[in-house]
C-alpha cells in the first residue's frame, strides 16, 4: 500500500492544500471546518492507496501474475 501511497503522494497532497485554501480564503469557512476537512481528506488518500493496491493485485491475478504481493 505505502508504494501506491508514494505514487502518489506530491499530486494529492497539492490537491489537499488547494482546496483547503481555497476554502479558507474564497468560501472563508471557519478554520476548524478546513481542518476537519483536511483530515478526512488525509485519510480517504490513505484508504484510496490501500485500494488502489487491492485494485492492482486483483487485475495482476486475474493476468495470472504469481509475482503479486498483499
Amino acid at each position: 500500500m505505502w508504494d501506491q501511497y508514494r505514487k502518489t503522494v506530491v499530486p494529492m497532497q497539492l490537491i489537499i492544500m488547494t482546496v483547503c485554501l481555497i476554502f479558507v480564503f474564497i468560501v472563508q469557512a471557519p478554520t476548524l471546518s478546513v481542518f476537519i476537512l483536511f483530515l478526512i481528506m488525509q485519510g480517504f488518500a490513505v484508504l484510496g492507496a490501500a485500494w488502489g493496491k487491492r485494485l492492482r493485485g486483483k487485475i495482476d491475478r486475474s493476468r495470472g501474475d504469481k509475482n503479486w504481493r498483499l
